[in-house]
């Protein structure tokens, strides 16, 4: 063979295996291109997703901030109407005491279903313990007809309903901060 011939065969093997090269580095090229951009897509996916839930977890802080806040403050509410009740027996205002304790009562019963809605499950049934013990207070002051006619077992019952109205609302207010400072929740 001519040496002409075989520089020719050289430089055409060489050419394809150039080629041959080239193809196969831009074919790993795009494919590590491709996996590059599925892997950021993924991440960014992933960093929405994260930070989604962490502005609604924070959301719903403020949201059981403000409902607790406001159970807390018609629970007062209901506390300051329930000493004026008692501490005007016996007395002609007893029945207007009475009115704005149960007016009072109500707007707490308003002001639990905010907490219903946003929970926990350890908060409403807190505000059910709360609930309870303004039913059984309401029922024990109804129960003894007019203030003068109440008897020592009467009023007994109602200090009772009362210790139980106010260590509810106490333990509402402990339970609100155990969950307000959690992040789990």
């Amino acid at each position: 063979m001519d040496q002409g011939v075989a520089a020719l065969i050289a430089g055409l093997a060489g050419m394809a295996g150039a080629l041959g090269g080239a193809v196969a580095g831009a074919i790993g090229a795009v494919r590590g291109a491709r996996v590059g951009a599925e892997k950021t897509a993924e991440a960014t996916r992933q960093q929405v997703r994260d930070q989604a839930k962490a502005e609604h977890g924070h959301w719903l802080r403020q949201q059981r901030q403000a409902a607790y806040s406001a159970f807390i403050v018609a629970t007062q509410g209901v506390e300051r109407a329930a000493d004026a009740v008692l501490r005007s027996t016996p007395s002609p205002r007893w029945r207007d005491e009475v009115e704005s304790l149960v007016q009072r009562m109500e707007e707490l019963n308003d002001v639990a279903s905010q907490v219903s809605v946003l929970g926990p499950e350890s908060m409403i049934a807190k505000t059910k313990q709360v609930g309870r013990g303004i039913l059984r207070l309401r029922a024990a002051l109804n129960g003894g007809g007019d203030a003068i006619d109440f008897t020592q077992e009467h009023q007994d019952r109602i200090d009772e309903c009362w210790d139980d109205f106010v260590e509810a609302g106490q333990l509402f207010q402990e339970g609100a901060r155990q969950v307000l400072i959690s992040q789990d929740q």
